[in-house]
């Protein structure tokens, strides 16, 4: 990710070179192409330098989910003053569920998730927010890769049922 300070600087240079300012000798010219050699090599420096311990510790504490990803090149963070610190993130934005406005679709699906036995809705959302796959969820829980199959093909049945007979239901 290109940041605002090294996009001005990339600006700067190249409109420097565009209009000739670099070349030839007066001092002036050498004094501008040392300021801009120096913001590059600050800039440089700063890019290639390792990650922010925190980077790492959040790469590593969310590393199992497939909902969250810090990029490789990560160098941003912010320590706010009671000394919390944020690493930038990008979240995988699900498509499975219902719209996030309170609705009565929405509330009901929320009910027939909620009122899946615990083993079931487990299996349900390791696969449907995670991502994760059957293999996995099966390694996690101790059980096969069958019973993950049957447990997400009832979870769906619960759903597909709470949110039709609702339909049913209304007038």
């Amino acid at each position: 990710m290109i940041t605002r300070k090294i996009s001005e600087l990339l600006q700067q240079l190249l409109h420097s070179l565009q209009n000739g300012e670099l070349v030839g000798m007066g001092f002036q010219r050498r004094a501008r192409r040392r300021e801009l050699a120096a913001r590059v090599a600050e800039e440089l420096k700063r890019l290639t330098a390792p990650p922010h311990p925190a980077i790492r510790e959040a790469r590593e504490r969310w590393a199992t989910t497939s909902f969250l990803r810090i990029d490789q090149d990560e160098r941003v963070i912010e320590v706010n003053p009671d000394g919390t610190t944020w690493v930038r993130a990008w979240v995988k934005i699900s498509t499975v569920f219902p719209a996030r406005a309170d609705t009565p679709d929405r509330r009901r699906f929320e009910a027939a998730v909620a009122d899946m036995p615990e083993e079931m809705r487990q299996i349900f959302l390791a696969h449907a927010l995670d991502g994760l796959p059957y293999e996995t969820i099966a390694e996690q829980l101790l059980v096969g890769v069958a019973e993950v199959q049957l447990q997400m093909g009832l979870a769906l049945a619960r759903l597909d049922e709470a949110v039709a007979h609702a339909g049913e239901k209304s007038p």
